[in-house]
């Protein structure tokens, strides 16, 4: 009876506390998804995009999200490969830097967490709100959690069946690395095992060597997470988690190895220190382990070039493939899975239209033959995904979308399509602008050029904005209040700078005709284009006007 009382409650632990965290998890993707989305695809260094990997992890309460996220979007080619590698590295560190805060004796945060949690999440209109109270109630639930699995796991320490089970551990460490792995992989989350782990230590159940084990094996099934969660998808998704889980696996075998000697061969005052280890040395020594992956970073370039000369190898050979087109074409995907397609590519859109709008300032300032060259192949290459994207939706099998889907993806396609001609204003009119500025030497006044400034920064505000729709999926009563706001700004500002240079010419502070004309097509080439930017899809828009 008291085995089975334990087995229940065990499991009520368990899954008390991977609900809760799935609940901050996703709370912090609808509250903050966009402004993480935003931060990702601007451009790092490895080390910048560690300190990042592992600031998201913390918020996220896990690696796993972080690094199925970062894939996405190397897929869609929106973030380069060491830039994600770095994230994915920071995810782990940042995972492991979790575990230890949860560990701290912070049981008298409970009430409080789930009390603001819970008023704020009930009693606020804002929905930004009522997430924060969502992810504060789900922070107290993770804390409950453990108080229950303490709980659970004290009963049973004496009961000889389950210490004959953990006398088998310490007799075969292999076995415990195996089941670490399994469990891990099983629960889909390295931090609830491991805290199940540190309770059985931390009662007297389990010993240390054991438990280092287990925790090795813990790292090494979290690293098949990710890809598991990503081995279906589009071509390239996976590769991040298969790096990350060649890394890890390799340092959980080569770290298992080890202990299997020193627990056979190393002096016996050695094996006396690690068997009488506490459950906060077995969290320390899973922080070391992730701590070290960050030794993986000279090596990363290594590895971007071997997978870039692979890819290149694979097409070559005639072997590649058109990802989730080619997988449509099989009626095998349905309509979440276009949809989130389609998102994504969008994303990529978006983002190398960007690029060639800070080109295009650029190119202002110092025009030269690579920025054109840069500049062409960005336009190029927005034309041939908004074709293949065109292509995708023809060769959607049919039945696989209702009318109403249909629609939405239509409505997408429609935006994709404006966005190929702002895409069209940067590369030709602002270049042949550019080159006009060069050619002639003309030259803005110090006020007009500000005035230009501030509007490229507004235009860069709204497409920010925009990752932050597409990537929730959908709008809501803040983000459309924002794109109202930022819609009026860059009005006021367009007009305001028509209506100063007007008086400028009247007065004659401009240096010459020509470089009033080029001022004036310029604020109204950024003024359209930002207003395409923010053209918002027709669902959306009456999702937001219906939220509002």
């Amino acid at each position: 009876m008291i085995l089975l009382d334990f087995i229940l409650q065990l499991t009520a632990g368990v899954m008390l506390m991977l609900m809760a965290i799935n609940m901050v998890r996703s709370s912090v993707k609808k509250a903050y998804g966009g402004l993480i989305a935003n931060v990702l695809v601007t451009k790092y260094g490895t080390v910048r995009a560690v300190v990042l990997g592992t600031v998201l992890a913390i918020a996220m309460q896990g690696a796993t999200a972080v690094i199925v996220l970062t894939s996405g979007l190397v897929a869609t080619g929106i973030i380069p490969l060491a830039t994600a590698i770095g994230v994915a590295i920071g995810a782990d560190v940042g995972s492991a830097i979790v575990l230890r805060i949860l560990t701290f004796d912070i049981s008298g945060f409970i009430p409080v967490l789930l009390a603001l949690g819970g008023w704020l999440y009930l009693k606020s209109e804002s929905a930004h709100r009522k997430h924060i109270g969502h992810i504060l109630f789900g922070i107290g639930l993770i804390i409950l959690s453990l108080q229950l699995l303490k709980t659970a796991v004290q009963p049973v320490a004496t009961v000889p069946l389950f210490m004959d089970i953990t006398y088998y551990f310490e007799s075969d460490l292999l076995l415990a690395f195996i089941v670490g792995a399994v469990l891990t992989f099983v629960m889909h989350s390295s931090v609830a095992s491991i805290l199940i782990l540190v309770t059985l230590v931390h009662t007297g159940t389990l010993s240390a060597v054991p438990g280092i084990a287990f925790i090795l094996g813990a790292n090494l099934g979290s690293a098949f997470i990710a890809w598991w969660m990503t081995r279906g998808g589009e071509k390239n998704e996976s590769t991040v988690p298969k790096i990350i889980m060649l890394l890890r696996g390799f340092m959980a075998v080569i770290g298992m190895l080890c202990l299997i000697a020193i627990h056979r061969y190393a002096p016996s005052g050695v094996q006396a220190y690690m068997i009488g280890m506490q459950e906060g040395s077995l969290i320390y020594t899973h922080m070391a382990f992730n701590f070290m992956l960050v030794l993986w970073i000279p090596v990363v370039p290594y590895i971007v070039r071997m997978v870039q000369q692979y890819d290149t190898t694979h097409q070559c050979n005639g072997q590649d493939t058109n990802g989730i087109l080619s997988i449509a074409q099989k009626g095998d995907v349905d309509s979440v899975t276009i949809h989130g397609y389609v998102c994504k590519e969008l994303l990529f859109v978006l983002d190398t239209l960007a690029s060639s709008v800070s080109l295009s300032e650029e190119s202002y300032r110092h025009y030269n033959a690579d920025i054109v060259r840069n500049m062409q192949h960005a336009h190029t290459t927005i034309q041939h995904r908004i074709d293949a994207l065109k292509q995708f939706y023809m060769d959607i099998p049919q039945g696989t979308l209702n009318r109403e889907q249909a629609r939405k993806i239509r409505e997408y396609l429609s935006y994709a399509v404006e966005l190929g001609k702002a895409s069209e204003i940067v590369s030709g009119a602002f270049m042949d602008l550019a080159y006009e500025k060069h050619n002639n030497k003309i030259l803005f006044s110090e006020k007009g050029w500000q005035e230009i400034k501030v509007m490229y920064e507004q235009l860069r505000q709204g497409t920010l904005l925009m990752f932050d729709v597409l990537m929730g999926n959908r709008g809501g009563t803040t983000q459309a209040e924002e794109i109202k706001r930022q819609r009026h700004i860059m009005q006021t500002n367009y007009q305001k700078s028509l209506h100063r240079h007007l008086k400028r010419l009247y007065v004659g502070d401009t240096i010459t005709t020509h470089s009033s004309n080029m001022h004036l097509k310029t604020v109204s080439n950024i003024y359209e284009i930002h207003n395409t930017i923010l053209s918002l899809p027709t669902h959306i828009r009456n999702t937001e006007t219906k939220d509002t």
